[in-house]
């Protein structure tokens, strides 16, 4: 979040913040900055000087720089591209996170946090936040430990006991989960359906999927896996996976040049000069 269209300078009486885009400079006063003790931030969304914070909010492609009320610009530092804090405070760009630790914070994922005395999902994150404050609603998921919790991909956190799974702003721990052996497939196709497995299951949005053997499962397509024993595909609602025979009569599908020409209801596939139908 370092903003190269951004100069900022100074003569004897006021700070300036000059602007570019395109071919038009647009300059800005800081108002009341010191201009003896004014420096930038490493993250130059962020300001300073001997009394004040300043915030730099380009919505809507306007410069207005905000002070961060109360913030202590002695001990104020930047943690990362979207926290910062004081002694007292954590900050969410200009927003203050209510409820957590400033001493003891920690970025879990972009909207999960922790500090010395729990774990939190942070309610109100969207840009369309106008509010000054960031609430935070206490994780209350089984035996997480702190110290170790950390975030995985595609919605998967592990610590040091098991792994959890977020959905709707809460872990949920996935029960009988082999730890050592746990990992989060990338999947290879622009989709957003993301699976996980260990040595004795295949996981995906957090549930178990009875049946499918890991050691031979893979993605074949967007909304298809396959193991050992077979070809599935997701129901209607892609929260059911239901087994499709493709062998059936001969039929030999080759995925290298299978494709969904219609995903209403039938689905409708091609695969070379075939067409096959799936309803339900």
């Amino acid at each position: 979040y370092n903003f190269p269209n951004f100069i900022y300078g100074k003569d004897d009486k006021n700070v300036y913040a000059i602007s570019k885009f395109d071919e038009t400079y647009s300059s800005k006063i800081i108002k009341n900055a010191d201009v003896n003790s004014f420096e930038v931030m490493k993250n130059s969304m962020y300001t300073k000087d001997k009394n004040n914070i300043y915030f730099l909010n380009d919505k809507d492609d306007k410069m207005e720089f905000e002070k961060l009320a109360g913030a202590n610009p002695k001990i104020f530092e930047i943690i990362d591209d979207y926290f910062a804090r004081d002694d007292k405070n954590v900050y969410f760009f200009n927003k203050k996170v209510i409820g957590v630790d400033a001493k003891t914070f920690e970025k879990v994922g972009y909207d999960i946090v922790k500090d010395k005395n729990g774990v939190y999902f942070l309610e109100n994150v969207s840009e369309e936040n106008e509010n000054l404050e960031i609430k935070t609603k206490n994780l209350k998921a089984d035996g997480i430990d702190l110290k170790t919790l950390k975030k995985l991909d595609n919605g998967y956190f592990k610590d040091k006991n098991s792994i959890y799974y977020e959905l709707s702003g809460n872990l949920y721990k996935i029960k009988n989960v082999d730890l050592p052996t746990f990992e989060v497939l990338n999947s290879p196709y622009s989709s957003s359906v993301y699976f996980a497995k260990d040595k004795n299951n295949v996981y995906y949005n957090g549930k178990k999927l009875d049946g499918i053997v890991p050691n031979d499962f893979e993605q074949i397509q967007s909304y298809f896996i396959k193991d050992k024993n077979g070809i599935y595909t997701f129901g209607k609602n892609y929260d059911k996976l239901k087994v499709i025979n493709f062998k059936e009569n001969g039929i030999d599908i080759d995925f290298n040049d299978f494709k969904v020409i219609s995903s209403e209801n039938p689905t409708i596939y091609r695969n070379k000069n075939d067409v096959y139908f799936q309803k339900g």
